[in-house]
C-alpha cells in the first residue's frame, strides 16, 4: 500500500506503521484497513505540521491510537497472520505476547524510538515499557531477532 502523490520521507514512514502495524495488530490487511480508515485522512496534515514533538512521535501516536482502539474492539480471538519471512514458529511466540510487550517491541527494539518517545506515543509509563520489552525480548531469544528486524521486518514495512 502507498500513498499517492507523497514524497520519499513520507512513503517510508508509513511504511514503518505497516511493519510495527502488523506485529502489533498480527495482520498486514488489518493494519492497512486500520491506516487506511484512522490515520492517511491526517497523515499529510501531521507530515507538515510544525509541532514541538517530532513528526515521527505524531505520526506513531496517532497510529498506535488507532490500533490500540481496534484492539479493544477485537474479538477475543484473533489469530497472527503468517507474514512473508515463513517463520511458523517466530509468529507462533508473538502471538504469545501481551499488547504492551508487541507495542514495547515495536517502539523500541523495531523503530528504534527513545524510552521517552516510546512513553509518549504509547500513552505508557517508561518503567512499564522497559519491563514489556525485557519480557518480549526474553520470550523471543531463541529467535535471530537483531537480524529479522534487520532484514525480513525491514521489507515488511515497504509500503
Amino acid at each position: 500500500m502507498e500513498l499517492p502523490d507523497h514524497d520519499q520521507p513520507t512513503q517510508r514512514i508509513y511504511g514503518r506503521l505497516r511493519r510495527s502495524g502488523w506485529l502489533i495488530m498480527g495482520s498486514q490487511q488489518e493494519t492497512d484497513d486500520i491506516l487506511e480508515d484512522s490515520v492517511r485522512t491526517r497523515f499529510k496534515e501531521l507530515m507538515h505540521a510544525h509541532t514541538e514533538r517530532s513528526i515521527d512521535v505524531e505520526v506513531f501516536t496517532l497510529a498506535i491510537g488507532a490500533f490500540e482502539r481496534s484492539l479493544n474492539n477485537r474479538p477475543k480471538v484473533a489469530f497472527l497472520e503468517q507474514p512473508s519471512t515463513k517463520r511458523p514458529e517466530l509468529s507462533r511466540d508473538i502471538r504469545k505476547l501481551s499488547r504492551v510487550e508487541r507495542i514495547s517491541l515495536a517502539l523500541l527494539e523495531v523503530e528504534n524510538f527513545s524510552l521517552e518517545e516510546a512513553s509518549q506515543i504509547a500513552d505508557r509509563h517508561r518503567s512499564v515499557l522497559e519491563a514489556a520489552l525485557s519480557r518480549a525480548v526474553e520470550m523471543l531469544r531463541d529467535h535471530a531477532l537483531p537480524e529479522i528486524i534487520e532484514t525480513e521486518w525491514t521489507s515488511l514495512g515497504r509500503a
